[in-house]
């Protein structure tokens, strides 16, 4: 079949064409001689909106339901002497519907001095063209669709582009890495190169306060989710638990042309249980200098993502007891403090209609130094999952 709009092909079955963004389906009649539509301050038809809506403070309208901010930098430490870490956001707005979609990404390069840095940037930078290029390009009124028909497309548009954009970047930096450092006997990769890499594509609904994140994690970068009373690791570290390779990546943005990470989706409704959300992007930098606790306690006690970003770099590099040393005081050699280079990324979207969305905890610094350890903290931090594993097993970052 092909689209009537602009006669591109489209596959059977799509709701919406890959290439224009216009809906496949004839939209359901209107119905006259009912209620009068709401519209919001722009003029646009509210469509679905539920029958009992919060009261809103004065001055806020419906389009102001949720806000979203962004945060993000990498710092080189204080014993590297570059920095092999990098982290990006790209936000692309849809005033004309009310919705946002944030492209979060942060790498931490593998491959020593300068080639560590180009492997980070890069994978960072291909991410987001594979991924911007597939969102729609268009919220203008010769386009325009309702605003349920419009959520459905950018889900579908992601669902449907986000795993094969992280496949497309994995098997860009394999086969630029393979072309500098040659194939083995074995053929695999003659040196080690690449990343660790964590990606995320977020679909902020502004009108209902709702998100959709769909998230990637390969190697031992962390991606958290922090509410007003959880924090939340929704990865699990590549890398060997046990045995003489312990902490050893098992896998990594560069080891096989295929992307074998961890594939994460998470949802959420802004609501008086859940007025704010942080999600968190960090490498392994960030995470070996302070607990989630401590992570989590920076990020809700700054009310803007930017002032607690230099809060979180600023405690990892300075800080007098590493979360790390604490999980593993027998490693050798010993993990130091602001030993590593650190990015962090973070999104914040917080409810504008919620009594205490923009409340935040004063905290001093020093709570953040680890006391005690969780029950299952160490298994948290690593996995065993050998099985991708080759000649390169021992090999970690440079």
């Amino acid at each position: 079949m092909t689209c009537p709009e602009c006669n591109e092909p489209v596959a059977e079955g799509r709701d919406y064409c890959g290439t224009c963004g216009a809906p496949l389906t004839n939209p359901p009649p209107a119905i006259g001689n009912g209620p009068p539509q709401q519209e919001d301050l722009i003029g646009n038809t509210l469509i679905d909106e539920p029958e009992h809506q919060p009261e809103l403070p004065a001055g806020i309208s419906l389009n102001d339901r949720m806000k979203v901010a962004t945060g993000c930098d990498h710092v080189i430490g204080k014993v590297k002497e570059n920095n092999q870490d990098y982290c990006a956001i790209s936000r692309v707005d849809y005033p004309l519907h009310g919705y946002c979609v944030i492209l979060q990404t942060g790498a931490d390069g593998i491959g020593g001095g300068t080639g560590g840095e180009r492997w980070a940037a890069t994978t960072v930078h291909l991410f987001l063209a594979a991924m911007g290029v597939r969102l729609p390009a268009f919220d203008q009124e010769d386009k325009f669709v309702d605003r349920d028909q419009f959520w459905q497309l950018l889900n579908e548009k992601v669902k449907t582009y986000f795993f094969p954009s992280i496949n497309w970047v994995t098997g860009c930096v394999y086969s630029f890495g393979v072309q500098e450092v040659g194939i083995d006997k074995h053929q695999r990769p003659a040196k080690v190169f690449g990343a660790t890499w964590t990606a995320s594509v977020l679909i902020c609904d502004l009108k209902k306060g709702r998100g959709i994140m769909h998230g990637y994690c390969v190697g031992d970068p962390a991606l958290f989710l922090i509410t007003e009373d959880k924090v939340e690791k929704l990865n699990t570290d590549d890398a060997w638990a046990e045995g003489p390779h312990k902490g050893s990546l098992t896998r990594w943005v560069g080891q096989s042309p295929q992307a074998n990470g961890q594939v994460i989706l998470r949802e959420f409704q802004l609501d008086q249980e859940t007025p704010y959300v942080h999600i968190l992007h960090c490498s392994d930098g960030l995470t070996n200098m302070l607990s989630p606790d401590a992570i989590a306690g920076i990020a809700r006690g700054e009310a803007e993502p930017e002032h607690a970003v230099s809060q979180l770099l600023d405690q990892a590099v300075n800080v007098q007891l590493p979360y790390g040393q604490v999980l593993e005081p027998e490693k050798d050699p010993p993990i130091t403090p602001g030993d590593d280079n650190v990015f962090a990324a973070i999104t914040t979207i917080r409810s504008t209609f919620v009594e205490g969305a923009y409340d935040h905890e004063e905290t001093e610094s020093q709570s953040f130094l680890p006391d005690t350890l969780s029950a299952d903290e160490d298994e948290s931090r690593a996995r065993t999952d050998g099985e991708n594993l080759h000649q390169h097993q021992d090999a970690g970052k440079q």
